[in-house]
């Protein structure tokens, strides 16, 4: 019996092959960090039954920024980058 269905770019706990560097608009582009990223539907959270700690999941209903811009990254990331993320913007390679 299925209890829910998302996608993603790849699976939970698996290798990540997606990778960038990613900072602060206020940190110089020799402080960023490199990261691995998975693409996920607005599902994906729910249905692996993760635990959102601070802001919000996506949400389908909202502006189109959840689907090309929003992101929720995890809390070792979050350490990395100075503790409160939240609302923060960040910059991805290239940008």
């Amino acid at each position: 019996m299925f209890t829910g269905f998302a996608s993603a770019s790849n699976y939970p706990l698996g290798a990540v092959s997606n990778c960038t560097s990613l900072r602060l608009p206020s940190q110089r582009p020799d402080e960023a960090i490199s990261a691995g990223y998975l693409g996920v539907d607005f599902n994906f959270f729910r249905t692996i039954g993760a635990t959102i700690v601070e802001g919000r999941d996506f949400k389908h209903r909202l502006s189109q920024a959840d689907s090309v811009s929003a992101v929720i990254i995890n809390q070792q990331l979050a350490k990395r980058i100075g503790g409160d993320a939240v609302g923060k913007n960040l910059l991805v390679s290239g940008e």
